[in-house]
């Protein structure tokens, strides 16, 4: 079988390095996540944890702003609460559960945003603060043109289907 051939990064168009590179700090943040005691995570995860931050929703409230099925909410949030990430407390006036973070839900969000921080820095430090925040500004006006902001505002980001 025949290799492919090798692929410069800095060919790759704008999305492509956007798309990769978050890729591969997901990976090295879950990764970091998992050696300092919270197992179990996955990428999908941050999805649903993104939209518990602002509060409780219903399993009704994720599936729609996930755009999955209830079921997929269902089994996700069972994932969670059996690693005590999620809790589930009754929605007054109905049947309906509100699915929230636990303290160690927030534990491992704070330690995403410290990892993620420290990588900015170690960044920042290799090309300077000046050129970090200008590649910070060049990726939120792509974003903006291609109609992103406003999901990533109200954190109503999707999980990428295929």
């Amino acid at each position: 079988m025949e290799q492919p051939s090798p692929v410069e990064p800095a060919e790759l168009d704008l999305a492509q390095l956007a798309y990769l590179l978050g890729l591969r700090a997901n990976e090295t943040v879950l990764r970091a996540l998992h050696r300092a005691g919270f197992v179990g995570l996955r990428p999908s995860h941050g999805f649903l944890f993104q939209h518990l931050l602002g509060g409780p929703c219903t399993m009704a409230d994720l599936a729609a702003r996930l755009d999955v099925s209830q079921q997929a909410v269902s089994k996700a949030v069972r994932e969670l609460r059996s690693l005590g990430y999620v809790k589930s407390q009754p929605a007054h006036g109905t049947r309906a559960q509100r699915i929230l973070l636990t303290e160690r839900g927030e534990a491992a969000v704070s330690k995403a945003r410290a990892l993620r921080a420290k990588a900015d820095a170690q960044l920042a430090a290799q090309v300077g603060s000046g050129r970090l925040l200008r590649a910070k500004q060049v990726l939120a006006t792509a974003l903006r043109v291609q109609g992103g902001t406003q999901a990533v505002r109200l954190r109503r980001v999707r999980m990428p289907r295929g």
